[in-house]
């Protein structure tokens, strides 16, 4: 497997360099059903497939251009989730995958915390929070986007639970 990592300023040709490079690894056998290449925009992806499918067309490469319409280029987001939809069966998941946005994030976590925190634990959260007024008259705080962050950065980082469980430890020693 060759991977090429191109990276450049604005305006400077990463475009017209990267249709070349494709072009060129296609007429030298790649196939460009397997092509994976990302950009950081949609237009960028859009612009490029149409770019090498018009050079494949000029080099007579029809074949080859009609094949390059499965190759996967695209954002790194939408290539994950063109992955997963191709091999959704091999990975035991549904076929019906999507983005979700960046709003609906704290929404789902909110209603998966409903499941793993005991009636009791949310009611204590919530006393805490009118305990020390950290409400202001406009909104009140959520402390749940708090909780969240502290399981992003534990996912994002590995940390296991005995990990968190020392951090706790410490935390709570230093606040004391």
């Amino acid at each position: 497997m060759n991977i090429k990592i191109i990276s450049a300023g604005a305006g400077s040709g990463k475009t017209y360099r990267l249709t070349e490079e494709l072009v060129q690894a296609i007429q030298r056998g790649v196939r460009p059903e397997g092509i994976i290449a990302t950009t950081f925009t949609n237009k960028a992806a859009a612009e490029l497939k149409e770019r090498v499918t018009i050079k494949l067309l000029e080099e007579g490469l029809l074949d080859e251009a009609h094949a390059f319409n499965n190759a996967l280029i695209g954002t790194v987001h939408s290539i994950g989730v063109q992955l997963l939809k191709r091999f959704a069966f091999f990975a035991g998941v549904s076929p019906q995958v999507d983005i979700l946005p960046d709003e609906e994030h704290q929404n789902i976590f909110n209603k998966s915390m409903v499941n793993a925190l005991s009636e009791e634990r949310i009611e204590t959260m919530e006393n805490l929070v009118n305990k020390f007024d950290l409400s202001d008259s406009f909104k009140a705080y959520d402390w749940r986007k708090d909780v969240r962050i502290v399981a992003d950065q534990a996912r994002i980082n590995d940390f296991s639970r005995e990990d968190l469980q020392e951090s706790k430890r410490r935390s709570i020693e230093q606040l004391f």
